[in-house]
């Protein structure tokens, strides 16, 4: 089988330093967090939120938080930390509406995490409708940008490839999952292997 072209607009983006594995669970959590917190940051201009919400998710992936709530969190953000919450108390439907509001948003406030909520919506609808999900994850690499709105800090856009093959692979068309998984592959996605289950 022949390997197709790589798309330079969708580049993986394994940005740790080398003693880190963007594989590994632990660090690929580690560069989310990092990522979240360097956009508050920039959007807020307030070092002490940005240090409570990364605070706030590490005691989250340690079952210790309650749900977050800060005043001067921008819409966006607040939305996505509150669909996160419900991520991981499994509450998918909960987590999506969350994230849903931030794509109701007027554009200009939703910037940061619009790409984030469109990837999270569809991957969490994989396993219960791929169909839905399929759409929806094809529509992460057409919002990446490689910088200002939309900038995919965290390689979402080919992330996302793995995402939709496997929602395509539960619908039998297998052809369309080994093309986006092939495509994956191409875009330099260290765990881009055919994990189809």
């Amino acid at each position: 089988m022949l390997m197709p072209k790589a798309n330079p607009a969708l580049k993986a983006v394994p940005a740790f330093p080398p003693d880190k594995n963007w594989w590994v669970p632990a660090d690929y959590t580690a560069h989310t967090d990092d990522a979240d917190v360097a956009d508050i940051l920039a959007a807020t201009q307030s070092q002490a939120i940005a240090n409570q919400v990364k605070n706030w998710r590490q005691d989250l992936r340690n079952n210790k938080a309650a749900q977050f709530a800060n005043g001067q969190l921008p819409a966006e953000f607040a939305l996505y930390e509150k669909g996160a919450f419900l991520y991981h108390k499994a509450d998918l439907p909960g987590a999506r509406e969350q994230w849903q509001k931030i794509l109701d948003l007027p554009e200009k406030d939703r910037t940061h995490r619009t790409l984030w909520a469109t990837y999270m919506i569809g991957r969490s609808l994989v396993d219960s409708d791929p169909e839905k999900a399929s759409v929806i994850l094809a529509k992460v690499p057409q919002l990446a940008k490689p910088t200002g709105p939309y900038a995919d800090s965290l390689g979402l856009a080919s992330a996302s490839l793995g995402w939709q093959a496997r929602s395509l692979w539960k619908q039998n068309k297998t052809a369309a999952a080994v093309d986006l998984f092939l495509q994956q592959v191409a875009a330099g996605e260290p765990l881009a292997t055919p994990g189809c289950t």
